[in-house]
């Protein structure tokens, strides 16, 4: 049996990059797509074969064909439209930030246990290569305050900082081997990375 997902929120990023991955799974259906505008919610269904599309969020959860539900709202509306689809069963796929207080997050995680859902968070760059190199470094004493640059809307901030510890391999080179066309300077007074 295909697992049936309800799209809450149909911006760039489910439209871009969820809902083809979606549609491309195993044992994957796109049932039913919300937006506060039901025009919009109607062309990103037509786009991606979703079976349905809504206008409330409340008529969303209610069709029995939607088992999960993936939240891609603005991130103030994350933790009521979360616990929303827990207290109607529905399992929980929701973007970054889970809510912008931990608080909410707390509510969020009470509310999908009480109703025996799933909950998962999409923070796919805590297993990011770069950030774990970022991570053994810091627990290796390299004691550098990291500086940041953000990247291109397709998804990335990357992490840009000299270590002393490690002059050839730190996290901007090794970044920058793996998005074709980057370079990051070293810092201001610091020798560059080779």
């Amino acid at each position: 049996m295909a697992i049936g997902w309800g799209f809450i929120g149909t911006g760039r990023h489910p439209d871009a990059r969820v809902a083809p991955a979606m549609v491309l799974a195993e044992d994957t259906e796109i049932i039913a797509a919300y937006s506060r505008s039901q025009e919009r919610a109607e062309d990103f269904a037509s786009k991606h074969g979703a079976r349905s599309a809504y206008s409330s969020v409340e008529a969303l959860l209610a069709d029995s064909r939607v088992h999960a539900v993936f939240i891609a709202s603005p991130n103030h509306l994350h933790a009521p439209y979360a616990k929303l689809a827990a207290q109607a069963g529905k399992h929980v796929f929701v973007e970054k930030p889970m809510a912008t207080t931990v608080s909410e997050c707390l509510d969020i995680i009470k509310a999908c246990k009480a109703h025996g859902v799933k909950l998962g968070v999409g923070f796919q760059l805590r297993f990011h290569p770069g950030h774990l190199v970022l991570q053994r470094q810091f627990r290796e004493g390299c004691g550098v305050m990291p500086a940041w640059r953000r990247g291109a809307w397709h998804g990335s901030v990357w992490p840009v900082r000299y270590c002393p510890a490690y002059p050839q391999a730190t996290a901007a080179t090794r970044l920058a081997r793996t998005v074709p066309g980057a370079a990051f300077p070293a810092p201001p007074g610091r020798p560059a990375a080779s």
